[in-house]
């Protein structure tokens, strides 16, 4: 790790970057609280419609992801191309990390679900006739043209971001390889810049916010902020500058989100225009100042992010996301409403802990069991699309700058 006073001459980041694996559980882990919220309500206690306010603004986990994969990827593109089977190598390794999981959940949704779920079959009709968006990688767009999270692939809307992701790998890769690291740096600012005012334009021609929130052309200055500081940080020049801005970044982009919360009535909403215009570029700058933080080190944010159980949560942070949603859906159908726990002063507190250790809790060992019976099989195939000079996956620590995920 670089510290702070040696900024001027710091080295680009490679090999073991741990600080990486805690952003990642730190990103799944506001997920899972935005989820798992059960504050809210004018019936309830201050202290309960704040922290429930908070916890409604956790949404933001997304985009943290976006950020660190638009730094991985692009980082992980850099790197190769020079190298050969650029492009075999790289969707080979993606298609092995992602589809394997994606397409078994995608799979029993469709046509498991309905043989062992009983009082369930408005939901699933919708899924079975949308399901062509799911193995298509583009629940997004219809999401968008619905304009309505409630009628596209229910226990598989979150796949949203997936799709986002996806449809940014098809053309990514391309992009780095036409370009070289000056109008990389370009085009990711002419991003960064652009999709703002995407959106800017759907909230003056009176589009739905969601049309805002789950297009990728409405989302890549999440991308782009982190596929810029991945082609920075690839020079000692460019990382001293980065980390000389980022604690400023960081701090001023918290100061804005605070400030945009308080203004809105304690509220930091997705659906808020003033949000989904230019909030969502602040949330994408202040989270990448974050990760500049973390990989910086010789502070409390690379302390934090180096937590033993925040990097769990990020080795496994993909499976969590996948099933989550059926999780939640066990605990809002079966278990919440059969469970009678006394208000605390009025507080639903007593609740509200239980929702999130329990939630959070039996999400990962659902996640674990996933890693361990199933796609840890897949992964040991990325081997065969490798440089020869690298050295085998088994052999080399999760959370590398160049290679995403475990």
């Amino acid at each position: 790790m670089i510290p702070d006073r040696a900024a001027a001459a710091a080295s680009p980041p490679s090999g073991h970057l741990p600080s990486l694996d805690g952003v990642r559980g730190t990103a799944i882990l506001f997920v899972l609280l935005y989820h798992f919220n059960v504050m809210g309500g004018k019936d309830i206690v201050w202290p309960d419609r704040f922290a429930g306010a908070i916890a409604n603004s956790l949404w933001i986990g997304v985009d943290l992801f976006f950020v660190l994969s638009g730094f991985l990827i692009t980082g992980i593109l850099i790197d190769a191309k020079s190298k050969p089977n650029y492009f075999r190598n790289f969707y080979a390794r993606r298609v092995l990390r992602i589809f394997p999981l994606y397409y078994l959940f995608v799979f029993a949704l469709v046509f498991v679900l309905p043989h062992v779920v009983r009082g369930f079959e408005e939901p699933l009709h919708y899924l079975s006739s949308n399901q062509g968006w799911l193995w298509t990688y583009t629940t997004n767009v219809l999401i968008a043209v619905r304009a309505d999270w409630t009628t596209a692939v229910p226990l598989a809307n979150h796949f949203w971001s997936l799709a986002i992701e996806e449809q940014f790998y098809l053309v990514w890769p391309a992009v780095v390889l036409a370009c070289d690291r000056r109008r990389l740096l370009i085009v990711c600012i002419a991003m960064i810049a652009l999709a703002p005012a995407l959106r800017t334009a759907v909230w003056l021609a009176g589009g739905n916010y969601l049309q805002a929130y789950v297009l990728t052309p409405a989302r890549m200055d999440s991308l782009a902020v982190g596929a810029l500081l991945a082609a920075l940080v690839r020079s000692p020049a460019g990382m001293a500058l980065a980390a000389r801005w980022s604690k400023p970044v960081l701090i001023g982009g918290l100061a804005l989100t605070a400030a945009m919360f308080c203004l809105r009535g304690l509220r930091f909403s997705e659906a808020d225009a003033a949000v989904y215009t230019l909030g969502y570029s602040i949330v994408a700058l202040t989270f990448g100042g974050l990760i500049v933080r973390a990989i910086v080190g010789g502070g409390v944010i690379e302390r934090i992010m180096t937590l033993p159980p925040l990097r769990t949560f990020g080795t496994y942070a993909y499976g969590m996301y996948v099933f989550h949603p059926v999780v939640l859906r066990v605990f809002a159908d079966h278990l919440s409403p059969r469970l009678h726990l006394p208000l605390v002063l009025g507080s639903k507190i007593g609740l509200q802990l239980w929702s999130w250790s329990t939630g959070i809790a039996v999400t990962f060992i659902v996640a674990l069991a996933s890693w361990h019976a199933y796609e840890k099989h897949f992964l040991k195939l990325k081997n065969r699309f490798r440089d020869e000079r690298e050295a085998p996956r088994e052999t080399r620590p999760a959370g590398t700058i160049e290679e995403f995920a475990k």
